[in-house]
């Protein structure tokens, strides 16, 4: 449970600190920043410029602080309905969370627009921190396929403990 949220700009500086309490049955959470500029209707403000107890590992507690730079994620912008959001989760074993955040996506550098720009916003999510081995693809393609699932593709011919590289599509062809 997090509680006690505070936050505040520095002087002088875009940085801004934001400080909160954490409880739990575990020694240790994995804490996640959202932001938000218009009151907490959507919190969409990136936080891929975050630093201090955030992330996988941070030990239950009072006063913990997280520093968002603002002029790194959100320069040259402003507002009076800023939002801070905390939570903390037991992290999966072997996954980090992505934070949420945007990116922009299609092709603008040469001018021919065959791919138009255009800015994508990622709710958080957790992703494994090493390569999925053949014999753990294996796995979920059984549990899929007793579940109705039918469009997983055959792994090819990696070894059980090695990252998978290529699936068979069709007899000779892979993708």
């Amino acid at each position: 449970m997090v509680s006690n949220v505070t936050f505040a700009q520095r002087a002088g500086t875009k940085l801004v600190d934001i400080t909160y309490d954490v409880t739990a049955d575990t020694p240790t959470v994995f804490v996640s920043l959202e932001i938000s500029s218009d009151g907490g209707t959507t919190f969409s403000v990136a936080t891929a410029t975050v630093s201090g107890a955030i992330g996988n590992g941070v030990a239950t507690g009072t006063g913990k602080t997280i520093t968002w730079d603002a002029d790194a994620d959100w320069s040259g912008q402003y507002s009076t309905q800023m939002r801070f959001k905390v939570t903390a989760a037991d992290a999966p074993v072997g996954f980090s969370l992505i934070p949420a955040g945007f990116f922009t996506m299609g092709d603008s550098l040469d001018g021919m627009s065959d791919a138009p720009t255009l800015t994508v916003t990622l709710s958080a999510f957790y992703m494994g921190q090493h390569e999925v081995t053949k014999a753990e693809w294996d796995s979920a393609r059984i549990w899929a396929g007793s579940h109705g699932y039918t469009d997983l593709r055959i792994c090819g011919l990696a070894a059980a403990r090695r990252p998978i590289t290529r699936f068979k599509t069709s007899p000779g062809m892979t993708w």
